[in-house]
């Protein structure tokens, strides 16, 4: 091939591995205006290299050169780009303890909570909760509550208790404000973190309290208050964190080492004496500043239906047995303690034990709700709440 020839055909591959990346940046641009400043460096990169390789005949190093970072453009910025757009994450850095492998790529590490909802999320504000940013100080004639809880909260009921209470209640000047503090994942244990951490900056006036699933399922690798949240710290740390293939590598990597049963404790994540110390200290801490704390049990419809198989399977639970009996001691727990400490209750377990239709209640988990079942724990609570001094007092 003539000298002439090579310059040629590496401007075109030059040009083709710039436009690919230059298209999926301005795909990422949608999302983020900040992406175009990318877009105008890659464009000021491509442009200056078609420039450079203009003058190059007969230079075959440095038409190599080139050659070799249009090849590295493709084998690397292409494919991190495309990961970007796809929103893969791998955020592995942190021993999640409870949190299986399979499950870690939904969210990122957190050293006081071990993860949360990634704030690049749509609806996940900057501290990876669900929702808006949660204004403080506390604006003026807000009634805010604050919802501590796993999935089963994160689903959204709060949502609906906050619209059925503004539209019964709300006026032009004061308004209820409802804050899900709530992730997949969390325990008991978690909620009591989420208590320290912002219970006194975000000012609530009601806090209620839903947990109890994440508490009894089998614990992995250690129980919740003794696993040790160990993030990634310095310039590999943070490489690792902001590069998307490293992440891609190191989970096919543990995808193919598999997963030791022993990992699997003959222990539930947060036993029932910390269940119980964790519900205090949640109370406690709000007791502090006079805000009463309102306790869920956790409904289900496992007791009429049936403990899903696959609970097995995923050892979240020895047995069906060993999961219907813990998860009723669970919920005793959360009355007893009601009981012996005059708290606010409301047992959802009870009340929708009564409910017929609970297929279109519950998911085919028995554990997370249908639309039409948030509806019934937002009615519920708002019912709670209408006929109880929380309102009356207003």
């Amino acid at each position: 091939m003539r000298e002439i020839d090579k310059s040629r055909y590496v401007r075109i591959l030059w040009g083709f591995s710039m436009g690919i990346a230059i298209l999926l940046s301005a795909i990422l641009a949608i999302r983020n205006p900040l992406n175009l400043i990318l877009i105008l460096i890659l464009s000021f990169i491509w442009l200056v290299g078609r420039m450079l390789l203009g003058h190059l005949h007969g230079h075959d190093q440095a038409v190599a050169i080139f050659l070799m970072l249009a090849v590295l453009n493709l084998m690397i910025s292409v494919p991190e780009l495309v990961l970007r757009i796809a929103d893969f994450r791998y955020d592995a850095g942190v021993y999640f303890g409870a949190l299986r492998p399979s499950f870690q790529s939904l969210f990122v590490p957190d050293k006081d909570l071990f993860w949360k909802l990634s704030p690049s999320e749509p609806h996940i504000n900057s501290l990876g909760f669900p929702g808006e940013e949660i204004e403080c100080p506390k604006p003026e004639g807000v009634f805010r509550i604050i919802y501590l809880g796993n999935s089963c909260t994160q689903q959204g009921f709060p949502r609906i208790v906050e619209r059925l209470l503004n539209r019964f209640f709300g006026t032009d000047s004061f308004r209820f404000e409802c804050v899900i503090m709530a992730v997949s994942g969390y325990s008991s244990y978690q909620g009591k973190v989420m208590a320290e951490m912002y219970g006194g900056m975000f000012e609530p006036d009601l806090v209620v309290v839903l947990f109890g699933w994440n508490d009894h399922w089998q614990a992995y690798r250690s129980i919740d208050s003794k696993t040790k949240s160990v993030i990634e710290k310095g310039v590999l740390g943070n490489i690792y964190h902001n590069v998307r293939l490293l992440q891609l590598l190191r989970k096919t990597v543990v995808s193919l080492v598999p997963e030791k049963g022993e990992d699997i404790l003959n222990e539930v994540r947060v036993p029932e004496a910390e269940y119980e110390d964790n519900l205090l200290e949640i109370n406690r801490i709000f007791e502090s500043d006079e805000v009463p704390v309102l306790l869920l049990t956790s409904p289900t419809s496992h007791y009429r239906l049936g403990v899903p198989e696959y609970f097995i399977e995923e050892k979240l639970t020895p047995s069906i047995e060993k999961s219907i009996s813990l998860h009723k001691s669970y919920n005793q727990i959360v009355r007893d303690l009601a009981s012996e400490h005059d708290l606010m209750l409301l047992d959802l377990e009870s009340d929708f034990d009564t409910l017929q239709n609970l297929d279109q209640i519950f998911m085919n988990d028995g554990v997370h709700f249908t639309s039409q079942g948030l509806e019934t724990v937002a009615q519920r609570i708002f019912e709670f709440m209408k006929y109880s001094s929380l309102i009356k007092r207003l």
